[in-house]
Protein backbone atom coordinates (compact mmCIF):
# COMPACT_ATOMS: atom_id res chain seq x y z
CA UNK A 1 0.00 0.00 0.00
CA UNK A 2 1.65 3.60 -0.61
CA UNK A 3 1.03 6.18 1.46
CA UNK A 4 -0.74 9.27 0.32
CA UNK A 5 2.37 11.61 0.61
CA UNK A 6 2.72 13.59 -2.94
CA UNK A 7 5.72 12.28 -4.05
CA UNK A 8 6.85 11.18 -7.49
CA UNK A 9 7.03 7.44 -6.61
CA UNK A 10 3.31 7.83 -5.47
CA UNK A 11 2.51 9.75 -8.96
CA UNK A 12 0.97 7.36 -11.64
CA UNK A 13 0.22 8.03 -15.22
CA UNK A 14 -3.96 7.75 -15.65
CA UNK A 15 -3.91 7.51 -19.39
CA UNK A 16 -6.39 4.76 -20.35
CA UNK A 17 -8.26 3.00 -23.34
CA UNK A 18 -11.45 1.69 -22.40
CA UNK A 19 -13.83 0.02 -24.61
CA UNK A 20 -17.15 1.01 -22.46
CA UNK A 21 -19.54 0.06 -24.11
CA UNK A 22 -20.44 -2.17 -27.49
CA UNK A 23 -24.04 -2.27 -29.11
CA UNK A 24 -25.33 -4.41 -32.43
CA UNK A 25 -29.31 -3.64 -32.71
CA UNK A 26 -30.29 -5.54 -36.32
CA UNK A 27 -34.21 -4.35 -37.31
CA UNK A 28 -36.02 -7.21 -39.56
CA UNK A 29 -37.43 -6.07 -42.92
CA UNK A 30 -41.06 -5.39 -43.20
CA UNK A 31 -40.80 -8.52 -45.94
CA UNK A 32 -39.43 -10.86 -43.44
CA UNK A 33 -42.22 -9.63 -41.05
CA UNK A 34 -45.28 -11.00 -43.36
CA UNK A 35 -45.57 -14.05 -41.77
CA UNK A 36 -46.79 -12.41 -38.22
CA UNK A 37 -49.06 -9.93 -39.50
CA UNK A 38 -49.82 -8.57 -35.88
CA UNK A 39 -46.26 -7.84 -35.88
CA UNK A 40 -45.27 -3.87 -37.53
CA UNK A 41 -41.19 -4.16 -36.21
CA UNK A 42 -39.24 -6.28 -34.53
CA UNK A 43 -35.28 -5.58 -33.61
CA UNK A 44 -33.05 -7.93 -31.96
CA UNK A 45 -29.74 -6.63 -30.07
CA UNK A 46 -27.13 -7.31 -28.07
CA UNK A 47 -24.60 -5.29 -25.71
CA UNK A 48 -21.50 -5.66 -23.54
CA UNK A 49 -20.41 -3.11 -21.09
CA UNK A 50 -16.80 -2.64 -19.57
CA UNK A 51 -14.94 -5.44 -21.55
CA UNK A 52 -11.87 -3.82 -20.62
CA UNK A 53 -9.33 -1.47 -20.07
CA UNK A 54 -5.45 -1.28 -21.17
CA UNK A 55 -3.60 1.00 -18.77
CA UNK A 56 -0.63 0.82 -16.47
CA UNK A 57 -2.07 2.15 -13.76
CA UNK A 58 -1.16 -0.18 -10.93
CA UNK A 59 -4.92 0.50 -9.02
CA UNK A 60 -8.41 -0.87 -10.43
CA UNK A 61 -9.80 2.17 -12.71
CA UNK A 62 -8.10 5.42 -13.58
CA UNK A 63 -11.00 7.27 -14.29
CA UNK A 64 -12.21 6.68 -10.18
CA UNK A 65 -11.83 9.42 -7.59
CA UNK A 66 -11.28 9.09 -3.71
CA UNK A 67 -14.92 10.10 -1.98
CA UNK A 68 -14.48 11.96 1.42
CA UNK A 69 -17.62 13.37 3.61
CA UNK A 70 -19.58 13.77 0.39
CA UNK A 71 -17.12 15.46 -1.73
CA UNK A 72 -15.23 13.86 -4.82
CA UNK A 73 -11.45 14.22 -5.42
CA UNK A 74 -10.56 13.55 -8.89
CA UNK A 75 -6.91 11.77 -9.35
CA UNK A 76 -6.86 10.37 -6.05
CA UNK A 77 -7.00 6.28 -6.60
CA UNK A 78 -8.82 5.29 -3.14
CA UNK A 79 -8.69 1.71 -4.36
CA UNK A 80 -12.35 1.66 -6.13
CA UNK A 81 -13.60 -1.67 -7.16
CA UNK A 82 -13.21 -2.58 -10.96
CA UNK A 83 -15.52 -1.47 -13.19
CA UNK A 84 -18.52 -4.46 -13.40
CA UNK A 85 -18.92 -6.31 -17.07
CA UNK A 86 -22.45 -7.19 -18.21
CA UNK A 87 -23.97 -8.42 -21.06
CA UNK A 88 -26.94 -8.83 -22.27
CA UNK A 89 -29.76 -9.45 -25.43
CA UNK A 90 -32.64 -7.09 -26.47
CA UNK A 91 -35.89 -7.57 -28.38
CA UNK A 92 -38.40 -4.96 -29.71
CA UNK A 93 -41.74 -5.49 -30.72
CA UNK A 94 -44.25 -3.11 -32.37
CA UNK A 95 -47.70 -3.97 -32.81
Amino acid sequence: MWNRNNTEENTFSTSFLKFKELRLDYRLSPRLLRALPAVRELSLGVYATNLFCLTDFPQYDPEAGMVNDGSIHAGIEAMTYPMTRSYGFNVKLSF
